[in-house]
């Protein structure tokens, strides 16, 4: 039903978010490194 599908983008959308977060912190430890 429409529950599973506001679940499912919403699970999504953490996921998303996590993976952004992540991604942002290798480049402080790339910029890190450089430096």
């Amino acid at each position: 039903g429409i529950e599973q599908v506001v679940l499912e983008s919403d699970a999504l959308e953490r996921d998303y978010h996590t993976f952004f977060d992540l991604t942002l912190v290798a480049e402080d430890i790339d910029k890190t490194f450089e430096q």
